[in-house]
């Protein structure tokens, strides 16, 4: 089985052909994650640079977005990591490891194709993006604050017109600066 591991910033997936496992570098990760300038916003900044007061609320402005798919290998019905899965992960570790990742913190969100019941789903995605969790913390000693784990179950295919295609078997990365 073919598992579609994506690195999103905000949490709009770009519908671009995702990567292949070999493809994924630290240096990519960096480029595709890190923030451009003026795009981490703190909340501090947001009254002063366009977030909209309303009665002495602030509204904040959305951050940026950006994805890059990258595909990954799991077995089937199965959450364990395998070999080339590690290596695209201890890249992404190294990455986040980086001067310009280093105030990034990441939500893991593990997908499903629909081919299972939706409870059996839900429980494999969150299991999935669990174990990504667990390998950074654990291999790389990523600060666990720095991740969430969040298994989406089948409900948001990328490939609505072939639900049961790989890259509905996936893990977003979705990037948001502090």
């Amino acid at each position: 089985m073919t598992f579609l591991f994506a690195a999103a910033w905000g949490s709009a997936m770009a519908q671009e052909r995702p990567l292949k496992e070999s493809q994924a570098t630290e240096q990519l990760f960096i480029e595709k994650l890190a923030p451009r300038a003026g795009e981490s916003v703190s909340p501090s900044d947001q009254s002063k640079d366009g977030g909209e007061d309303r009665g002495g609320f602030i509204l904040l402005k959305p951050k940026p977005q950006r994805a890059q798919s990258i595909m990954m290998t799991f077995q089937t019905g199965s959450a364990e990591l395998l070999p080339a899965t590690k290596k695209v992960l201890d890249a992404l570790a190294r990455a986040l490891m980086s001067d310009k990742l280093q105030n990034v913190d990441m939500i893991i969100e593990g997908h499903a194709d629909p081919r299972g019941d939706a409870p059996t789903n839900l429980k494999l995605s969150q299991e999935r993006a669990q174990s990504v969790v667990t390998y950074l913390v654990d291999q790389h000693n990523i600060s666990k604050q720095r991740l969430q784990a969040v298994g989406k179950g089948s409900s948001e295919p990328i490939n609505r017109s072939d639900p049961s295609a790989s890259e509905n078997r996936r893990v977003n990365f979705v990037a948001s600066p502090r």
